[in-house]
């Protein structure tokens, strides 16, 4: 980043930069180098993006995009706790295909490597280091920790926007993705904010932030007028209350200290392995700054600063609410910041073809370190389910396809767990009772109780596996009560087929 600028939000100069790219002389084959990586990471990260059913929620979000397109309203007519971005994309790109469901994927992996290019443009002052950083980039992003088709991506690329606009001093535009951002994935604010404080202390302008300020009012009260004139406000004002008891939910020993409990769900060695190799990386980087007097060089320890924030508010917030190892999705910006970084000693390997060559080597096993270093089989089943997953995202689910053999409309419910195969694809004509299609062991029988009220309403109810006591040790009183329950009900009121994988129930007649 630049200390001159013209006009508020107009064009840099970076003389440091500009004096590197003159006397920089990339080897001849340092192009050849760098399209290979840039080619492979494209390709490896489009298979890793391909979403799978498989993955617990991830049929979840694919109902309830389902049930937005058939006209519910998000957190009235139908529950989830993901916030509006997400859904309304999602059901957006399902107006046209479930294929678009892919697309908004790799869209989001797009914008990651441009921010990811953006700041390494910076931090190196030339081009090809940094194409190489945001190849090494989406390495790391589609790594060990990543889910396909889960909310951490799309919170991962605002917060690299964000980092990337306000490095390049856009103060109007870092309000705006910050806005985005919050209603996005809220959860991952404070590491925007973060990332963004060492570049905004280079000048530490209260303009600067004033400019921010005007760019994220407006994107705040459009979502907020949106919310209410689709009548969600009150709804989601109430899933992020729920948020925050969801993340406080204790499913350990009730003695143990919460900040441990979270952390311990989460970090384990791998993640211990990748904040080490963040802190290597961001002071190494501080270092080799020190012994340069140039602009770039205070840029590239920005960033590096501004990954190492990131990290540790990364923990902070896992330490705060997390439940489980996707949680480890959180640690994604710092390492792709990180990868951002290595555009640095990059930009020395490029200018000799011997070294340039071992970047074809060094900058896919940095970028599989920086992700968490997966294993073979995470890209193996990438692959090889690659082409079986685009069909499951265009079939009409075998459960939905049973519900519509009852007749082309009608009203149903569903009781079941976060495992769910996207069975509302299809349902378009039907009517859902009640919007908790999906209910968690964890809850507590003031949330249970009124869906088993409501499915008692629905004169077809589709049962999931999930659907089923859980042992005592676990201690769920209220959903193995909640079970019984719904049995009772069921047997009492219904007829229930067994299918593969579901039941399906039928209110008796006579």
């Amino acid at each position: 980043m630049s200390d001159r600028m013209v006009g508020h939000n107009g064009p840099m100069t970076d003389h440091g930069a500009g004096q590197r790219a003159a006397t920089e002389r990339p080897s001849g084959i340092a192009t050849v180098v760098v399209a290979v990586l840039a080619i492979g990471s494209v390709a490896a990260a489009a298979i890793r993006a391909m979403p799978n059913m498989g993955s617990p929620d991830r049929g979840v979000f694919v109902s309830t995009a389902e049930r937005m397109v058939a006209g519910d309203r998000l957190y009235v007519d139908v529950w989830d706790n993901k916030d509006p971005v997400f859904y309304y994309l999602m059901a957006a790109g399902r107006l046209v295909s479930p294929l678009m469901d892919y697309v908004l994927e790799v869209g989001w992996l797009a914008v990651v490597a441009v921010a990811t290019y953006a700041l390494a443009r910076r931090a190196s002052g030339a081009t090809l280091p940094a194409v190489l950083a945001a190849a090494t980039g989406l390495v790391a992003v589609t790594g060990a920790a990543y889910i396909a088709g889960y909310t951490y991506l799309p919170g991962t690329a605002l917060v690299l926007v964000v980092a990337a606009l306000t490095a390049d001093r856009r103060d109007v535009w870092v309000g705006v993705a910050f806005g985005v951002l919050l209603f996005t994935k809220p959860m991952m604010a404070p590491l925007a904010l973060v990332a963004l404080a060492p570049w905004w202390w280079r000048t530490r302008s209260v303009r600067s932030v004033g400019r921010m300020a005007a760019g994220l009012a407006p994107v705040a009260v459009a979502f907020v007028v949106l919310l209410a004139a689709r009548g969600e406000l009150g709804g989601w004002v109430a899933a992020q209350l729920d948020n925050v008891g969801y993340s406080q939910q204790r499913l350990r020993d009730n003695g143990q200290n919460p900040v441990i409990d979270h952390l311990s769900r989460v970090i384990g060695a791998h993640e211990i392995v990748m904040l080490a190799l963040l802190t290597v990386v961001g002071v190494a980087i501080v270092w080799w700054s020190r012994r340069r007097a140039d602009a770039a060089s205070r840029d590239a320890a920005t960033l590096a600063v501004a990954m190492l924030a990131t990290a540790v508010m990364s923990v902070l917030v896992i330490a705060a609410t997390g439940l489980g190892p996707w949680h480890n999705q959180l640690i994604q910006p710092a390492a792709v910041q990180a990868a951002a970084l290595l555009a640095v000693p990059a930009a020395w390997l490029l200018q000799r073809p011997v070294t340039a060559v071992a970047c074809l080597l060094l900058a896919p096993i940095a970028g599989w370190a920086l992700g968490g270093a997966a294993t073979v089989s995470d890209y193996r089943d990438s692959a090889r389910f690659y082409r079986g997953s685009i069909g499951v995202l265009l079939q009409v689910p075998p459960d939905a396809q049973s519900i519509l053999d009852l007749g082309p409309t009608g009203t149903y419910a569903r009781l079941g767990g976060e495992y769910d195969d996207g069975h509302a694809h299809g349902l378009g004509g039907w009517r859902l009772a009640c919007p908790r299609f999906h209910q968690y062991f964890f809850q507590p029988a003031s949330t249970l109780e009124p869906v088993l009220a409501c499915v008692a309403t629905a004169p077809v109810v589709l049962v999931s596996p999930t659907f089923a006591p859980r042992p005592a040790d676990m201690q769920t009183p209220d959903w193995n009560a909640f079970v019984q329950q719904g049995e009772e009900l069921l047997a009492a009121d219904y007829d229930c087929v067994a299918h593969e994988g579901f039941r399906l129930c039928t209110r008796k007649t006579g």
